[in-house]
């Protein structure tokens, strides 16, 4: 018995299996970069600036992480570029600075989201 040839017509849709382009790793740098930023608290300054700002703003902003208060700032002013001090990932999360200093440009659209 001869075996049977199928031909796909060329502008036939092809099923891609999507799920083999994920990144784990990237996913699980973005998830704990994420993370950092909504966690992460700078050491209280006594300095002038926080002398300056009235006593019901400052305390509002003291128990707000250092990022959440950035990016609520950015919203309010219709901005949207947010910068972050490695310095402060590498305090918070030695093995995710690490990754990202080894493989930023894999990360980067991670960080991004």
């Amino acid at each position: 018995m001869a075996e049977e040839q199928v031909i796909a017509h060329p502008n036939a849709p092809v099923a891609i299996n999507t799920d083999a382009a994920v990144d784990r790793l990237a996913e699980e740098a973005g998830r704990r970069f994420f993370e950092f930023l909504d966690t992460y608290r700078a050491a209280h300054d006594d300095g002038p600036e926080r002398q300056r700002r009235p006593s019901a703003e400052a305390e509002e902003l003291d128990g707000m992480p250092e990022y959440v208060k950035q990016l609520s700032a950015l919203r309010q002013m219709d901005r949207s570029t947010l910068y972050v001090d490695f310095a402060h990932v590498q305090d918070a999360n030695r093995e995710l600075a690490e990754a990202v200093e080894e493989q930023y440009y894999r990360f980067e659209p991670y960080l991004r989201r």
